[in-house]
């Protein structure tokens, strides 16, 4: 347990720093970041696998959203132990909580600023089509002097 809130310490590191990265509009630092974040995640994967081996040795039988579960680490653990056990699934679960309304919030500030990238590239793409069409009316183009046509 105290491994999987290292974990969690970790993303949350990582997540002020893809806040920051998305708030600076740092598209390649954004990129890396989540690179190492999901590093993170797949540590993540194995310890998860490293706990199901662990409560398959201790014969826990089904999963931790059953009763039954619960009560076979109750027995294998003592009162004391399970007592702890509670409360660092507590202390993770209320992490995770807190770590995915996060990412919810830099997710909403990412498609902000991927709107407002898009409407940049629209307007980009307007006055193109608009010169263009300028130049094709013949309405722009160089004269003799430097000026422009009118």
């Amino acid at each position: 347990m105290r491994r999987e809130s290292a974990l969690y310490d970790e993303l949350d590191a990582l997540l002020t720093k893809e806040e920051q990265t998305v708030a600076g509009g740092d598209m390649e630092a954004l990129l890396l970041c989540l690179q190492e974040k999901q590093v993170v995640i797949s540590r993540q994967e194995l310890l998860r696998a490293e706990w199901d081996h662990h409560c398959r040795t201790l014969n826990c039988s089904g999963g931790p959203e059953e009763m039954l579960f619960w009560e076979t680490l109750s027995n294998v653990l003592g009162e004391a132990g399970y007592n702890n056990l509670v409360a660092s699934v507590r202390t993770i679960r209320d992490a995770v909580s807190r770590l995915l309304e996060r990412e919810e919030r830099v997710q909403k500030l990412l498609e902000e600023q991927l709107q407002g990238l898009r409407g940049q590239l629209l307007q980009l793409q307007r006055g193109k089509e608009a010169f263009s069409g300028y130049l094709k009316a013949g309405s722009l183009g160089p004269v003799r002097g430097g000026g422009m046509k009118r």
